[in-house]
Order: structure tokens, then sequence, then C-alpha cells
């Protein structure tokens, strides 16, 4: 079978201690204050200039600034990740011009923090992981391994808002795509449920937002509550960041366990082409639209696509989708109107019955992966 190379990330959770944690509230502060920086730089440069400024002469200027009396902690740490982040800066700009993100803000201490830290400065000694200027050793809870032959590159250390502690490996290795098949589907995304197939599989939505929203409100009505600044209002972010944290594990899993299912049973894979930051605008649909995440569920499929040499087609029609819901699979008759809430229709010309979803979805596969002869 055919292989290629691709960056893959492993991700265990880590068990610090409290010695090391203050190691890594260390690195994580100088991190975030090194981007910060870089950030106000960057805008004063801009306002002066009319120009951005480059992360290599930002780097220039940081050794500088770090030789400053009042700036000599920042060599407390592994000087890698301080210049990473401003690679991450520059990075972020280029989004922001290239419009694929907004504009880059400043980092807050409450919000997830990491540091990217390079092969040099870090080793696995059994089974545990020894990062420079970090004492001791970090317990990691393995629950993957990658290959024999891959190389690791690097590595970032991370904290999210609830207080858990991750580190990823970027890892080099084989990936053995898997075997071809006959099996060509297409997807329709829907609210009231997750997806349907063109076999007539239906996913439900897990709803993992909508059934802990009752209660993530009420947390949040106590965290606004508090005083600012108080060791209170502190308790009650760190409870609705956990219950946050939560919701964003089990959608995740979710996600990424059909993704894998749908790779691995199907050759090629037809999409729809939405326009999800328009359709966000809805009045009524924007909130179960916005907690299915539509667009991290097509990129999962992309990019395991890609690697497990599977077919992940979106049409052609950039400028307006086609009306797949109108349209009979069976005698191309399109319907004049098909309000909301009807869910199955019959076609007044060759009188099929239809489900509204499955119908689509089976449109959905005859425009992509039909026509391509994958």
């Amino acid at each position: 079978m055919r292989t290629i190379t691709k960056a893959v990330g492993y991700r265990y959770r880590i068990y610090p201690n409290m010695a090391q944690r203050v190691a890594l509230s260390q690195l994580f502060g100088c991190v975030r204050y090194v981007y910060n920086w870089g950030l106000s730089r960057c805008k004063a440069h801009y306002r002066r200039t009319g120009k951005n400024i480059s992360s290599y002469d930002l780097s220039k200027e940081l050794t500088h600034h770090k030789r400053e009396p009042d700036k000599l902690w920042l060599n407390d740490v592994l000087r890698m990740p301080l210049r990473v982040s401003l690679f991450h800066l520059d990075e972020a700009y280029k989004n922001f011009f290239e419009k694929r993100a907004n504009k880059p803000k400043f980092k807050k201490k409450t919000n997830n923090q990491k540091a990217t830290i390079t092969y040099q400065y870090f080793s696995i000694k059994n089974n545990k992981l020894n990062i420079n200027k970090i004492p001791g050793l970090l317990k990691i809870r393995w629950s993957r391994y990658w290959s024999a032959n891959a190389q690791v590159k690097a590595l970032t250390v991370s904290k999210d808002v609830s207080g858990r502690y991750f580190v990823s490996f970027r890892v080099y290795e084989k990936i053995v795509q898997l075997q071809p098949l006959g099996a060509k589907i297409g997807i329709d995304m829907g609210s009231t449920h997750f997806l349907a197939t063109s076999e007539g599989e239906k996913v439900p939505n897990p709803r993992c937002f909508v059934k802990k929203l009752k209660k993530y409100r009420r947390l949040c009505r106590a965290f606004y509550r508090k005083k600012q600044g108080s060791k209170n209002r502190e308790k009650a972010r760190l409870k609705k960041a956990k219950l946050s944290v939560k919701i964003a594990d089990c959608h995740r899993d979710f996600q990424h366990k059909l993704s894998t299912r749908l790779i691995r049973e199907n050759q090629a894979i037809g999409l729809e082409n939405l326009y999800v930051k328009s359709m966000l605008q809805h009045r009524y649909l924007s909130k179960s639209i916005a907690a299915a995440s539509w667009s991290s569920f097509f990129a999962l499929l992309k990019y395991k696509g890609d690697w497990y040499g599977r077919h992940v087609v979106t049409p052609d029609n950039k400028d307006r989708p086609l009306p797949n819901i109108k349209i009979c699979s069976v005698c191309g008759y399109i319907l004049d109107d098909l309000p909301p809430h009807i869910r199955t229709w019959t076609c007044p010309k060759c009188k099929r019955h239809h489900d509204r979803d499955v119908n689509a979805a089976i449109n959905i596969r005859n425009h992509t992966v039909g026509e391509t002869g994958l």
C-alpha cells in the first residue's frame, strides 16, 4: 500500500508537580509577554510608517530588549519559545491580511497558555518528559505511540482555561493509506440532524452545548456577580471554564469518531458549499449552527481524506449553492418552494416520495463525486 510522510500531532495529558507548575507558569508568562510586546511594537510601527514589521526584525529587537535591567527575568526561560511566539504573531498578521482570521489581540493570563519548544531542548527518559529549565521529569499519560522511524521535531506545552496541562508532539512519520473502495456518498448537513448521507443514514446531533446551556448560563451569571479581582470570582471562572472544556471535549470526540468512520467506509465523499459565516446571521438557526461546528467537521474530513487516500469533494459552484433540497434526485424536477418545516415531499412529475435531507445528500453525491468518476 502507498505511504506518505505527514506532520502528525500527538497530544497527551501531563501532570506536573508544584515546582514544575511554577516553572511552566514562568515560561507561559514570558511567552505571553513577548507576544504582547511584539504586538504593541507592530502597532506602533504601523502607526508611524504605515508598514508592518517582520518577526526577524522583532527577534533582533528582542535580543537587546532582554538586556535591559528590568527585563533580565526573560533570560530565566528558554529563548526558543520566545522567538517562536514572534513567528506566531507574524503568522497571525498574515492570516489577518489575507482575510482568514480576525485582527491579532493581546493575550490574557486567564486564556489558554502555550509554549513551543524545538527538539534540541527536550528528551524522553523512562517514559517521562525532560524539558530544559523545567525541574525534574514530567509525568505523561501515554495513550498511543508513534512509529519507531518517526522524527519528533517539536512539542507544545499548553495549559487550558480549566487548569489542565497538555503536551503535543509534532511528529513526521509515514502514514499508510487505506485500501481503495467503491463506495461514494454525499453528505447534507442539517439542523434537526447533524448530517444525513445519500445512503439514508441520519446521524443525530449530540447537542453537547444545548444540553449544558442552562447550567452554563447559571455559571456565567454567578461569575459576573463576583467582584473583579476577588478569589470568589476566580473560583467562579474556574467552574465555568471546566464546563466549557467538558463541552468542547464532548464535541471534539464526536466529530473525530464520525469523520474517521466516514473516511474508512467510503472512497469518495461529496460535500456541499456552505457559507457558514453568513448562515450564522440567521435569527433562529444561528445558535444550532454554531454549536454544530460544521466548519471544523469539514476540516477534519479533508485532512483525513488527504492522509488516507480518500477524495473529499465540494462542488465548483462557489457563487451560489445548488437548491439540492428542491431537486428530485430521480427525474430532476425542481420545486418552486419547500418550507423548512416540511421534512418529506412527493415529486409531482415521477411521484417518488423523498426525505428532505436524504434527497439533498443524493443530489450532492451526484453533483460532486458522481460526475468525477472516482
